[in-house]
């Protein structure tokens, strides 16, 4: 990703946005996996400077199509998860907006 020192790194799929029927979900559920890796493996390894954290989160938005407004009209925020470091290891980064004890009884699907 490059030098994003001070910076924010929003991104999200190249695919569809997901129709949803709010009535048919009790709770959001988004996850991925992420590491440390460096850029150009003939330099140094340089991961043990490097200080990036991630979190997991969602957004609803108006329609499939429209893009987004300056005056966040066409997107609202689901909810955003823990922040944590991103390291060497290959670790999963979440975000939920059921409790865990409801997210026991309702495991998310998985396509």
């Amino acid at each position: 990703m490059g030098n994003w020192a001070g910076h924010n790194y929003h991104f999200w799929s190249t695919g569809s946005r997901a129709t949803i029927n709010v009535n048919e979900i009790i709770g959001v559920f988004t996850f991925c996996q992420a590491r440390l890796i460096t850029e150009d493996a003939s330099k140094p390894d340089d991961r043990a400077n490097c200080k990036n954290i991630l979190q997991m989160g969602a957004d609803w938005w108006l329609n499939e199509s429209t893009g987004w407004l300056p005056d966040w009209s066409a997107n609202s925020g689901i909810g955003g998860g823990r922040s944590k470091w991103i390291t060497n290891d290959w670790q999963y980064f979440s975000m939920s907006t059921l409790p865990p004890d409801e997210l026991k009884k309702n495991p998310p699907c998985y396509k």
